[in-house]
């Protein structure tokens, strides 16, 4: 198991909020309640810890696999 997971997903969650480009990274963290060293992380890195995913996830009102399916192996069924 990894100890992180791609930053892609959480970019496209975030893009939204990031539409207007007026907005500096501060007023982008504030929207997302995400503390703004984190979402630097996000725009200036290929993959996030978990934890900073599942805050950021959360923040944005997913739960992590939404945006991460392959968070959770799925499970299997029992005979």
């Amino acid at each position: 198991m990894t100890s992180s997971v791609p930053a892609e997903p959480a970019r496209r969650a975030l893009r939204p909020l990031a539409a207007d480009r007026d907005n500096t990274i501060v007023d982008i963290a504030i929207a997302a309640g995400i503390d703004r060293c984190t979402l630097q992380r996000l725009f200036t890195r290929d993959r996030l810890r978990y934890d900073a995913a599942d805050n950021i996830a959360v923040a944005l009102g997913y739960h992590p696999c939404q945006l991460w399916p392959e968070w959770f192996p799925p499970v299997k069924a029992r005979p």
